[in-house]
Parts: C-alpha cells; structure tokens; sequence
C-alpha cells in the first residue's frame, strides 16, 4: 500500500513541480514585457564592504560602466583589515558617483554587521530608489536600466532575483544550487499577488526598493532576523507592499564563495531566518525534510523496487513523477545560469538543503552563533 501511496505523491509533486515553474517563468516574462519607464531618477546603490580588497574592484567597474549614468555609489568599509579603504578611497577620487564611508566599533547596532552597514549606508542616500548589493557580484552594462524599468514600469516597492552564481567547487555549486527551491517549489507568481510574509524571499546580492515605501517600513531597522534579505522582503510583504521575484541571471553574477564548506556553511546562516527557532517550526522541519528525502532518493527507489517487485504502474509512477521534478528543476537552473553538470543533480541539492535546513534548526536551538565575513554573528 505504502508504494501506492509513494507513487502518488511522487506524481503529484512532479506536476505541482512542473505547474510552478511553467507559471512562475510565464510571471518573469511578464514583468520583462510591462517593464517600460520613463524619467531619469537618481538611483542609489549600497555597497557593504568588509575585507573585499579582491572583489570590490570588479564590482565598481562594472557599476561605473552602467548605461544608466544617473546613480550613486554608496561603499562602506565595514572594519576591514585589507586595504578596501584603499581602494573604496582611489575610486571616490577617480569618480565623484562613489560616495565612502567608514564605521568603527563605537558605531555598531547590531551583531550583524550587514544590517548595521546597511542602516548606515540607507541614511545617506539621496536616489528615489536603492540597490543593495554586495562586493563579490558584477553587474552588466544594463542591469540598473533593466531593473528600473522592471520596477518603475510594474509599479513595484521591490524587487530581487537569483543572480548567475559562479564557484570553483561542485559540491559548492550544489549547496548553492539548493536555493533554487524558491522557484521550483514556491509559487512567485501568488506572491505577486497575495502578500503572504512568511513565504516572502529576496537575494542580498540583489535587492531593489522604492525609497518612499522603505521609509513607510521602516527599513533595516525593523529587520529582526539575522539574514538581511529575507527580512526585509518579509517587511515590505507584512506592510502590504508590492514585491516581486524576477529574472536578474543576466546582469548579475556573483562569486561568493570559493570553496564547498564556506557554500555550506554560508548558505546555512541565510536560511536561518525561515523557520525561527520554535516546536512549531521543528514539526514543519521534520516534515520538510521527510519530503524533500522522498523526492531526492526517488531514483533509488525506483532501482530497488524494480529489483524486488519487477515493473509496474506504481513503480513507474515513482520514475515518471521524479522526471517531471527533474525536468523543471533543470529548466530553472539553467534559466539561471547554472551549468548542466549542477542541473541535472537535484537530489544532490536536495540532501544538501536537508542538511543545512538540520544544522541552522540546531545551531538556533542551542543558542550557537553563526559566522559571517570571520565575525560572530546573531
């Protein structure tokens, strides 16, 4: 009876699978085709800055080149012991766009640095509209036109979206890759809709926001959770906000991590903020992992009841359901920008995502610190 069972599920999550991203993906194009503005607004970009002496460089260049002139750079170098300063420095004298900053130990808010940077950085802003990013991504020439267009011509309050994300390593591609959950398996396209704050999700490297409805928030400083992005997505949805997930993979690149344990343990700390710590939220992670463990180890079971049983309808259910998950999970990497090598994985991902979902639960509940840029963070 159990394989019945299985094979149902299994058929039903392959076509809710399927039905998201087809829907999702039909949402994307939308927002490309509504996204025509006109004017000219100052546009601020924010940059937080610790021990980015290697990335910073590439980042600016590319914000400097951008075919809309009309911005802001605002960099702060977050108690860097590098020589960012130095180079924030040269590019504030070759360029009077950059704006720099510099915070010491006296002005910090919070444990988390990001969000103290970023508190800072938004009181000196002067744009009608913010970009948070972050030293390690590059931006195209066009990537601020085309998200102003998207944001100004849809009338949203903000926007995010997956940038290109390049590691050295498989497996850190893997652990990276598990995010792509927010798109094959969360309906974007509801949550252009109906705002459901719980469900609410941004990507730090990038992140857009009308000025005037971030201050009717109350911005970062209302931000209670440890990742930065997600609260503040959580926030504009809980204020009625409009916000959406869009296509951003081909403006935006990142390189954040340069090794598989820190894609883990990074991509572990930014997934803390989704289920706090609570009974509730250990029953929904343990119910959690139960269905991504059926999807990742799906091809397995197919090889070991087909071994045992022989071919039927159920078993074949089983392959047939996983192949649709499959399919749209490739379609969504890839749409991405992830290499075929990562996309054809998911059940890698999947038990990758398990993992960090368990290890952030139990780091919450004992009450451990996560690390960020080589400081404790809470």
């Amino acid at each position: 009876m159990w394989i019945e069972i299985y094979a149902v599920l299994m058929i039903l999550a392959g076509i809710y699978a399927t039905l998201n991203v087809t829907l999702n993906h039909r949402l994307f194009r939308k927002l490309r085709r509504k996204g025509k503005a006109e004017g000219n607004p100052l546009i601020s970009i924010l940059v937080p800055a610790r021990n980015e002496e290697e990335n910073l460089p590439h980042l600016l260049d590319s914000l400097l080149v951008q075919d809309y002139e009309n911005i802001e750079i605002l960099v702060i170098d977050d108690q860097s012991s590098d020589d960012t300063w130095r180079i924030m420095s040269e590019y504030a004298v070759k360029d009077e766009r950059v704006r720099i900053f510099r915070i010491g130990e006296e002005d910090r808010i919070r444990k988390n640095g990001k969000i103290n940077a970023l508190i800072t950085l938004v009181s000196k802003v002067r744009g009608k509209y913010i970009i948070s990013t972050d030293a390690d991504t590059v931006f195209a020439p066009g990537a601020v036109s085309y998200a102003y267009r998207i944001i100004e011509g849809n009338n949203l309050d903000l926007i995010s979206g997956f940038p290109k994300e390049y590691s050295p390593s498989f497996w850190g591609s893997i652990s990276m890759s598990a995010m792509m959950l927010v798109t094959v398996l969360v309906p974007q396209f509801m949550l252009s809709v109906f705002r459901i704050p719980r469900a609410s999700f941004a990507i730090g490297q990038f992140v857009m926001m009308r000025k005037s409805a971030y201050d009717e928030t109350g911005g970062y400083e209302n931000v209670n959770t440890l990742c930065d992005d997600m609260g503040i997505a959580r926030l504009f949805s809980e204020h009625r906000k409009r916000t959406a997930f869009i296509s951003i993979s081909d403006y935006i690149s990142c390189n954040m991590y340069s090794n598989a344990k820190d894609a883990f343990n990074g991509i572990t700390r930014s997934i803390s903020g989704i289920l706090p710590p609570s009974f509730i939220s250990v029953i929904l992670l343990l119910i959690l992992v139960v269905v991504l463990l059926h999807l990742a180890l799906a091809p397995i079971a197919f090889i070991l009841l087909f071994v045992m049983k022989g071919l039927s309808m159920p078993i074949l259910s089983i392959i047939g359901g996983y192949l649709l998950f499959l399919a749209s999970w490739y379609i969504d990497c890839r749409g991405t920008g992830w290499e075929r090598k990562i996309a054809i994985f998911p059940s890698f991902s999947l038990i990758a995502m398990i993992l960090m979902y368990l290890k952030s639960t139990c780091y919450q509940l004992m009450g451990r610190e996560f690390e960020w840029k080589g400081r404790k963070v809470s």
